[in-house]
């Protein structure tokens, strides 16, 4: 019996060591899983660290670009405050030469237009008509410069006139206008100017005055001028206008019709 007891505790002896050894296998499994496990978190706790220095750096970075921007852009802030001002203070500058210099062109065109003579005499020829080319007749007044006619009188002699200006028959309206256009600033530099024809009937007044739809006269060739100069300096005017020919047009309305 005693052997029995013996055996069986030599029995249970081995199953505890083999229980005691599982116990430090598993023991140095978890000691060897939480070594890997420390060493995993050290290594993440490192790049944690390197990452949280790149993110302070580009932080920083990041405050030292805004305040460099920011730094540059009240620079360039005041610099072009300062430019401003200048340009100002130019602008003003050339606003009083402008006014002078406009005083001055005013005051010199309307003295070489008096040295012209208040009051100038054009001479226009009229050219034979249809009719009067089929009747094989002829001009009775010729131009002998841009100055002068001249014609025969009843004594036989040639007689000659002297005029401001003379157009011959191949003037066009034009011509006619380009050496009058002059007086048109002349009115909006407040000259009163009249223009107005004189002659005998079927000698072209008309005509010269005020033309045709597509060949216009000096009325209005000089009203198409008038609104361009008031529309070039329209922040300097503020104007209405009728034009009278028999009827009174106001030439603002969109479709003028005779009052």
């Amino acid at each position: 019996m005693l052997e029995a007891v013996i055996r069986q505790n030599s029995d249970n002896t081995d199953i505890q060591k083999h229980a005691l050894q599982k116990i430090q296998d598993e023991l140095r499994t978890c000691n060897s899983e939480l070594h890997a496990t420390e060493e995993n978190k050290k290594k993440l706790l490192n790049e944690k660290m390197i990452l949280e220095e790149r993110i302070s750096r580009l932080e920083k970075k990041k405050v030292d670009e805004i305040r460099t921007l920011e730094k540059d852009l009240e620079q360039e802030r005041k610099m072009t405050k300062h430019r401003i001002s200048e340009l100002e203070k130019q602008l003003a500058e050339y606003k009083v030469l402008y006014k002078e210099e406009t005083v001055l062109r005013k005051r010199n065109f309307n003295t070489i237009e008096d040295m012209k003579g208040k009051i100038r005499v054009y001479c226009r020829l009229r050219p034979l008509t249809p009719k009067e080319r089929t009747h094989k007749e002829n001009d009775v007044v010729t131009c002998v410069d841009e100055f002068t006619v001249q014609h025969v009188g009843r004594d036989g002699m040639i007689k000659k006139h002297f005029y401001d200006r003379v157009f011959d028959g191949s003037a066009t309206q034009k011509d006619v206008f380009n050496d009058t256009r002059y007086l048109v600033q002349s009115t909006i530099d407040g000259y009163n100017v009249w223009i107005f024809a004189y002659g005998q009937t079927v000698s072209g007044k008309t005509f010269t005055i005020y033309g045709s739809k597509n060949d216009p006269g000096l009325t209005p060739l000089a009203t198409s001028e008038l609104f361009q100069i008031l529309e070039k300096d329209r922040d300097k005017f503020n104007f209405s206008l009728k034009l009278y020919q028999n009827n009174w047009v106001d030439l603002l309305l969109p479709n003028p019709k005779p009052q």
